[in-house]
């Protein structure tokens, strides 16, 4: 999904616009001139205070030596994947891949909204699946090796998009079987295409009919999934699809999904967290720093971890697996609902 962290800054950006709009008189009087760059000064410095306070707030603390390493943290990248120059690479319809950030970043966008960033070896020509910059897919593969307390042997991922998420759990040597069901089949052929997607299994249709397109018994289940507007849909919030989920998972089985919040959203995460609650009684949540979103998290027939043993099962699976990114700090926001 799309990230949602600009709308914070943007009265801001309006406000300067404004300031800079030519004045009215004819004449050029440089008292007006200097006047307007103050004013136009003004919520610049404004936004630009906003977003250090906000990132400060979001790190929760100095970040360990392991975040600060990350090639993918993203107060270091997201200007250059989020904003930067694009050269298009491929298109079908309303979905798109771009190169951004000198080729370091490849990006999928659906109807003018980037959905995914793929880092990018552009000397080797190869994806660097193991460097992520959207955080809630951190956290989503943070909660889910935790949870079980090891890398998960299948996966069952509701919604693709670029396949970030099951990439980052195939690295290493431990690779899960993955199945993925996406309604978008242009945006899995541009992944296989342009983003390095591979070893996913991608059945093409509606992910609220997962329980008849991809049957079986998986140890995770991941749920990814918004409609045209950038929003999740009602179906998956239901009781009804909440069940189909339980039944999909193998018993310790995880379940992990990514919801906004706030924009007119945070309704539909009440009725997931209330429905997805009813079924799973160990239900909890990660609300994610840096972004509009929240993660759900829940297990099959198995007690659930405490937020202590969450994250050293996490660091010990992310560890093993070569993740750049530090997984504690991805939990630390982790809640019981």
């Amino acid at each position: 999904m799309a990230p949602r962290r600009a709308a914070i800054c943007m009265p801001f950006l309006r406000l300067a616009l404004v300031a800079l709009l030519p004045p009215r008189a004819s004449g050029f009087d440089p008292a007006i001139l200097d006047a307007r760059f103050a004013l136009a000064a003004a919520p610049v410095a404004a936004a630009a205070a906003a977003g250090l306070l906000l990132s400060a707030l979001d790190e929760d603390g100095a970040p360990s030596d392991w975040d600060s390493s990350d090639p993918g943290r993203w107060t270091r990248v997201y200007d250059e994947w989020a904003l930067g120059p694009a050269t298009a690479l491929g298109a079908d319809g309303a979905t798109r891949v771009e190169a951004r950030g000198g080729g370091a970043w490849r990006v999928l966008l659906r109807h003018d909204s980037v959905q995914s960033a793929t880092a990018w070896d552009a000397a080797a020509g190869a994806p660097r699946h193991g460097v992520v910059a959207n955080e809630y897919v951190k956290v989503m593969a943070s909660a889910a090796v935790g949870a079980l307390g090891r890398a998960p042997a299948s996966a069952l991922f509701l919604g693709l998009g670029a396949g970030t998420l099951p990439m980052l759990l195939r690295e290493g040597a431990d690779k899960p079987r993955c199945v993925a069901v996406e309604l978008d089949a242009s945006a899995a052929a541009l992944a296989e295409a342009h983003l390095g997607l591979v070893g996913v299994d991608v059945v093409l249709g509606d992910a609220a009919a997962h329980r008849e397109l991809a049957p079986g018994a998986y140890d995770l289940v991941a749920l990814d999934v918004y409609d045209d507007d950038n929003r999740v849909p009602a179906a998956f919030a239901t009781r009804a699809f909440a069940a189909g989920v339980r039944d999909a998972l193998a018993d310790g089985g995880a379940f992990v999904a990514n919801f906004h919040v706030g924009a007119g959203e945070d309704a539909i995460l009440a009725e997931a967290a209330a429905n997805f609650g009813a079924v799973f009684p160990d239900l909890a949540r990660v609300d994610v720093r840096y972004q509009g979103n929240c993660v759900l998290l829940a297990t099959r027939n198995a007690a659930a971890p405490d937020a202590a043993a969450l994250a050293s099962n996490a660091e010990r699976v992310a560890r093993a697996k070569g993740w750049p990114f530090d997984p504690r700090s991805r939990l630390r926001r982790l809640r019981r609902t």
